[in-house]
């Protein structure tokens, strides 16, 4: 985990979270800098292409958008492994407590 130096932040652990409320601008800094090496990615969803009764109940949503994430970190793997970045035998991919294939 990103070490902090601020006085407020020293009492964080690998199972606390960081809140941004609670850290300096310069410390935020300090964590986005941390992440220059990492492969960063997103997942949009456009809200017009989905079904409204998905967004009518709370568990449906959430189950939307944990699927959407899925997939996105499913691309994203694909991605860095036609990319050359990662190798697919070093690659096991695991959600929700099922192992899946990512190629």
């Amino acid at each position: 985990m990103y070490k902090l130096y601020n006085a407020e932040a020293q009492n964080v652990n690998s199972r606390n979270e960081i809140k941004a409320a609670k850290i300096s601008n310069a410390d935020k800094n300090k964590l986005y800098r941390s992440l220059n090496k990492c492969y960063k990615f997103g997942i949009i969803i456009h809200e017009n292409g989905v079904l409204d009764r998905i967004f009518e109940s709370k568990k449906d949503k959430q189950r939307y958008l944990d699927h959407a994430y899925k997939i996105g970190v499913k691309r994203a793997l694909q991605n860095m492994i036609n990319q050359g970045q990662l190798n697919p035998d070093d690659v096991e991919f695991t959600l929700n407590k099922y192992k899946q294939s990512v190629l």
